[in-house]
């Protein structure tokens, strides 16, 4: 019960936090939460890297803080048992993936997409939680001593300060010490998971008016394809900057009005959520930043904004600054020394997998011979062209003849109807399908597209925005052959995409599309995970698992309790990653019992433990 307690908890948590601050920033029910998480967000980043505090004595001043909020709330006159209905639904939006991570256990949820990322982010997270940042820092400049005993550490020293947001929350929720430290990776989706349905919540329910169809609305992104594909490549910083992007765009929208009257609660709120999703996630900070200040630029032009206004506008600017200043290490000098040079100008070759999913379920880019066919043509410097030809015809040739109708639906959120080889003539009626719900997908984006360039409200105004940028940014990158940022840039704008397909945009007011869209677009997870498959769900391009064999060739599991009678380990093992997953359990609690030293293997694909002294 711990993944759907325990977040449903600690979300209620960060609402009575919220009630803090509420009057202060006129907070809505499902801002609170958000504007809480915002704030441990600063806490986290301030105390640990600019008062090289430990995690541990911020986790305890912020216990106090929810603790005070609790009596605030109780003793508050506004109280109102109404206000926390939206927990109800939370809860039931956290059953399907609590009961899966439950009844799949830790085979699945060990890590999912990205082994290389999930580990990093949480070796982070328990290296925060073990020492200070000079701690940290040192140890990244002498080494570790005692490599063994703390193998995590050695591959994430020279990381300690990239985006370190959401390694920052995982160290946080460590101190929830009843949870073992891979659980507690589970427990970080699944908090995300349930506030990016509330600010979702909040923008749809601010554009159409109308709270059934904003609960369907949000229930359909967090469930479907836009939202999914960085749950499974365990993109946690991402994950993590959703709940604010979404308040972003919707606080995009008011800007207009706002400025007008010159709202200085909203403008507070608005440098207050843009500055913590840029230290939470720089890339998307600095991608979603140009067509806002286009927009902005726009109306202080159009509306003749007077000086006065402007002065208050620079002000809020200077606040911006402040924030994120003290984060310029972690923030502003990784984009400089480390997203900006990669995301340019390395060839880096992870598109071949991030992006396999094109084609469909049986994309043959997605199988090792034309992977290194691939790679090849890559590393020889054949242009983008000329690779996709190549990936075209090994689609034909492998049998995957109904290709070119997958793409469409793939790319806007209906990969699960793509064909594949194990369905037989099963996919004539996909066919049939497949050719009905391309026509419908591009009459939808047709005919939005249209009222985007030609209806002038704020939203339509803000979209034909951020469409123009992503097309001028996305041929930049693929002409470039950064064929895996420009898919970067596609799910950091997800929540874009998806807003043009599911509302109707012709209405001043917009309202929903079409409703079996919605439907057919939340069976993405009954798909993938309709088989356990030792724990990676169903076999495909999808991009759940960079190496399956990681998954089917290892029982990622160990005897907790024996492990805790160790006082060092020796490794009889020789994958980095069985090392590093031991060694996070193993440093999860300092206090031993024992004075043995044990010696792990892996046997028949199970870890086995042995003391040897």
């Amino acid at each position: 019960m711990i993944f759907l307690l325990t977040p449903i908890t600690l979300i209620l948590i960060f609402y009575l936090i919220g009630n803090l601050f509420s009057k202060l920033l006129n907070l809505e029910n499902t801002e609170k939460p958000i504007f809480a998480l915002g704030f441990i967000v600063l806490v986290l980043n301030y105390g640990y890297f600019n008062l090289n505090l430990k995690i541990e004595i911020i986790f305890y001043f912020l216990s106090v803080l929810a603790l005070a909020a609790i009596i605030f709330t109780i003793k508050s006159t506004n109280f109102d048992i109404k206000n926390y209905k939206f927990l109800i639904h939370i809860f039931i939006v956290l059953i399907p993936l609590s009961l899966i991570g439950i009844i799949y256990g830790e085979q699945y949820y060990v890590f999912r997409g990205n082994i290389y990322d999930h580990f990093v982010y949480l070796s982070s997270g328990l290296s925060f939680f073990n020492y200070d940042y000079n701690e940290l820092s040192k140890l990244s400049i002498d080494g570790v001593k005692q490599s063994n005993n703390e193998f995590y550490l050695l591959h994430i020293l020279n990381v300690i300060n990239s985006r370190p947001s959401a390694q920052l929350f995982l160290s946080f929720l460590i101190n929830l010490k009843f949870i073992d430290v891979i659980e507690i990776n589970y427990i970080f989706k699944l908090i995300i998971f349930g506030l990016t349905f509330l600010s979702s919540y909040n923008l749809f329910y601010f554009i159409i008016k109308n709270r059934e169809k904003s609960l369907l609305i949000s229930l359909t992104f967090i469930f479907s394809f836009f939202y999914f594909y960085n749950h499974e490549i365990d993109a946690h910083s991402l994950l993590l900057s959703l709940p604010f992007f979404f308040l972003i765009i919707k606080y995009t929208i008011e800007l207009k009005e706002s400025l007008y009257n010159f709202n200085n609660i909203f403008f507070a709120k608005f440098i207050l959520v843009a500055s913590i999703y840029f230290i939470v996630y720089p890339n998307g900070g600095s991608i979603v930043a140009i067509p806002i200040f286009i927009y902005f630029i726009y109306i202080i032009l159009k509306y003749k904004v007077d000086n006065l206004r402007l002065k208050k506008i620079i002000v809020f600017v200077f606040i911006f600054i402040l924030l994120i200043l003290p984060t310029y290490k972690t923030t502003i000098m990784y984009l400089i020394n480390s997203e900006i040079p990669v995301g340019l100008s390395h060839k880096v070759d992870f598109w071949g997998y991030y992006g396999a999913f094109i084609f469909g379920k049986d994309n043959p880019v997605h199988n090792l011979e034309v992977v290194n066919q691939i790679k090849e043509m890559w590393a020889s410097g054949n242009s983008f062209l000329n690779i996709s030809l190549a990936a075209i015809k090994a689609n034909v040739e492998t049998g995957n003849i109904f290709f070119f109708l997958n793409i469409i639906p793939s790319i806007f959120g209906f990969y699960h109807f793509t064909t594949s080889d194990v369905y037989g003539i099963f996919n004539y009626f996909l066919f049939v399908f497949l050719i009905f719900l391309n026509f419908i997908i591009i009459k939808i984006y047709f005919k939005n597209i249209y009222f985007i360039f030609t209806k002038n409200n704020n939203l339509n105004l803000i979209l034909r925005i951020f469409l123009f940028y992503f097309i001028i940014f996305f041929l930049f990158l693929v002409l470039k052959n950064q064929i895996w940022s420009a898919i970067k840039l596609y799910f950091i704008l997800s929540p874009i995409f998806f807003i043009i397909l599911i509302l109707d945009l012709s209405k001043d007011k917009p309202m929903i599309t079409k409703k079996y869209i919605l439907f057919l677009l939340m069976l993405l997870p009954i798909y993938k995970y309709s088989q356990f498959n030792n724990g990676i769900g169903v076999l495909d391009s999808f991009p759940s698992i960079i190496n399956k064999d990681s998954k089917i060739y290892t029982q990622w599991s160990v005897d907790r309790s024996k492990l805790e009678n160790c006082k060092s380990l020796k490794y009889d093992l020789n994958d980095k990653f069985h090392k590093i997953y031991i060694s996070l359990l193993f440093n999860h609690k300092k206090e031993k019992n024992y004075e043995r030293i044990c010696k792990i293997s892996l046997e028949k694909n199970k870890f086995v433990l042995q003391y040897i002294e």
